[in-house]
C-alpha cells in the first residue's frame, strides 16, 4: 500500500522542477521586457519576440502558411485570462494586461514540457531520481531557458510534441474513441502552431497505430491518410473561422501571401547544405550547454521597430564556421544519445520500443529539414531538444541502480544547471551595456 502511495506521490515531484523553471523564465521574461528587448527581433538567439508578443497579446498577424493558427489558438486564451484578472489590476489598461499575460505563454509551456519529460521517464520505467534529473537536464538546458523566456512559438510546439510521446506510452490504456479524439486534437494543435511539425506528429501516430493494432502497412497508411485529411480539414476550418473573427486574411492576399509566407520559405533555404548537415550534431549538443554566445552587430529597421534600442544580438552561429576544441565537447551528448538509442533498439521491447522509434524519427526529420532549410540551426533546437533528452531513457534504465548512480546523475544535472545559469546570467547582465539609445 505504501509503495503504491509513494508511486502516486512521485508523479508530483516533477512539478517542483517545472515550477523552478517557470520562475526562472518568468523572471527573465519580465526583465527582458522592461529592458526593451522585445521591442525588436533577433536579439536573443534569433528569436522573434516583437511580432510574437503582439500576436499573443493582441491577436495581430501570425496566421501564415507556416504558423496558420498560432495567433488564433494563443490570443483567445490570453484575452480570457486578462479579463479574469482585470479586477486584480484595476489601474492597468487592458492591452497592457494582455501583454503581461502574453509574457507567461512561453514560460508556462517550458515548465509543462519539463514536467512531461519527467512523466514520460516515469511511465517508461525510470526511477524517480534519474527521472527528475532528466527533467532538470531538459528544463535547465540553455535552449529551454532562453526560448522559454521570450514570446515565441518554439516551447508551445515542444510541449505539444512531448504530449505525443506520452500518448505513445499510454495508447493501450485509451478507449478507441478517446484514442482517436486525443490524436486528432493534438495533431490539429501541432499543425496550427507550426505546420512542419506535422511530419513528426503524424509519424508518432503511425508508430502508435502499429503498436496498438499490429496492423499491416496498408492499414497503417489508411489510418495515417485518414487523420491527415481530418486534421487538414480541421486546421483550414479553424483558420477560416478564427481569421474571419479577427478580420485577418493577409496570408492569402495577393503579393502579401508570397512575400510574407511562401517567399519566407525560399529566403531561409540553406546556402550550404553540407555545412549544415555536418553542423547539426554539434548543435544537438550545444542545446544542452552552449557556452558564451557570439555577439554580432545587427541594426534593426527603424521603420519596423521604432522603439528598438539595441544594435547587437546574441547568436550561436553554425559551428563549422569556426571549429575549435570546445566544439568537440558538444559531440559528447550526441555520442551518448546514439549509444542510448542503440540500446533502445537492440535491448528494449514492449512499450519503450515505440518511444525510441519516435525519438529517432524526430531527430532524423529535423536533421534532414535543417540540412536544407532554416539557416539558424540553434534557433530551431526546441523542436528536437526534448527528444534528445527523452532519448537518454534507455541508457538511464540500463545503468545500475544504487546510491552511487543516483549521486552521479544528480551531480551531472546540477553541474549543467550551474553552467547554464552562469551563461544566461551573463547575457542578462550584459544587455543594458549594449543599448545605444
Amino acid at each position: 500500500m505504501s509503495s503504491v502511495m509513494l508511486k502516486d506521490k512521485s508523479v508530483f515531484f516533477g512539478f517542483l522542477v517545472g515550477l523552478g523553471l517557470l520562475l526562472t523564465c518568468i523572471y527573465s521574461a519580465f526583465n527582458l521586457y522592461h529592458m526593451g528587448v522585445f521591442d525588436q527581433e533577433n536579439m536573443i538567439l534569433g528569436g522573434d519576440p516583437f511580432m510574437r508578443s503582439m500576436a499573443f497579446a493582441y491577436g495581430y498577424g501570425e496566421r501564415s502558411l507556416i504558423h496558420p493558427n498560432l495567433s488564433n489558438f494563443v490570443n483567445p486564451v490570453v484575452r480570457v485570462i486578462a479579463v479574469v484578472f482585470s479586477p486584480v489590476f484595476p489601474d492597468l489598461p487592458m492591452k497592457a494586461l494582455q501583454m503581461r499575460v502574453a509574457l507567461w505563454v512561453s514560460p508556462v509551456c517550458a515548465a509543462l514540457a519539463t514536467y512531461m519529460v519527467y512523466l514520460i521517464a516515469l511511465t517508461a520505467g525510470v526511477r524517480v531520481v534519474p527521472a527528475l534529473a532528466l527533467s532538470v537536464i531538459y528544463g535547465f538546458s540553455i535552449s529551454t531557458i532562453a526560448y522559454g523566456s521570450i514570446p515565441d512559438h518554439f516551447l508551445i510546439s515542444a510541449f505539444l510534441l512531448t504530449l505525443g510521446l506520452y500518448l505513445l506510452l499510454i495508447n493501450a490504456k485509451l478507449s478507441d474513441r478517446n484514442y482517436t479524439v486525443a490524436w486528432t486534437a493534438l495533431t490539429t494543435l501541432v499543425a496550427g502552431i507550426t505546420i512542419s511539425n506535422l511530419v513528426p506528429i503524424i509519424g508518432m501516430f503511425a508508430i502508435s497505430e502499429y503498436t496498438r493494432k499490429r496492423s499491416g502497412v496498408g492499414r497503417i497508411i489508411s489510418s495515417v491518410s485518414l487523420i491527415f485529411v481530418r486534421v487538414g480539414v480541421l486546421t483550414i476550418f479553424l483558420w477560416a473561422c478564427l481569421n474571419w473573427a479577427y478580420q485577418d486574411f493577409n496570408a492569402v492576399q495577393s503579393g502579401h501571401a508570397y512575400e510574407k509566407h511562401i517567399g519566407r520559405i525560399a529566403l531561409h533555404t540553406s546556402s550550404s547544405p553540407i555545412r549544415d548537415a555536418l553542423s547539426f550534431p554539434f548543435t544537438v549538443g550545444q542545446a544542452f550547454w552552449g557556452g558564451n554566445p557570439d555577439i554580432e552587430r545587427d541594426v534593426p529597421s527603424v521603420e519596423l521597430f521604432e522603439k528598438a534600442r539595441y544594435e547587437s544580438s546574441f547568436f550561436y552561429n553554425t559551428l563549422l564556421t569556426h571549429v575549435n576544441l570546445i566544439s568537440f565537447f558538444w559531440l559528447a551528448p550526441v555520442i551518448i544519445l546514439g549509444a542510448s538509442l542503440f540500446l533502445g533498439f537492440t535491448r528494449e521491447s514492449g512499450k519503450l520500443k515505440p518511444l525510441v522509434m519516435a525519438v529517432a524519427l524526430i531527430m532524423t526529420f529535423n536533421w534532414l529539414l535543417h540540412t536544407f532549410w532554416g539557416n539558424e540551426l540553434f534557433l530551431f533546437s526546441p523542436h528536437w531538444h526534448f527528444a534528445a533528452v527523452v532519448g537518454l531513457i534507455p541508457l538511464v534504465r540500463f545503468l545500475p541502480a544504487g546510491r552511487g548512480t543516483d549521486i552521479s546523475i544528480v551531480l551531472l544535472s546540477a553541474a549543467l544547471v550551474f553552467m547554464n545559469f552562469m551563461v544566461w546570467n551573463n547575457i542578462l547582465q550584459m544587455i543594458p551595456s549594449l543599448a545605444v539609445r
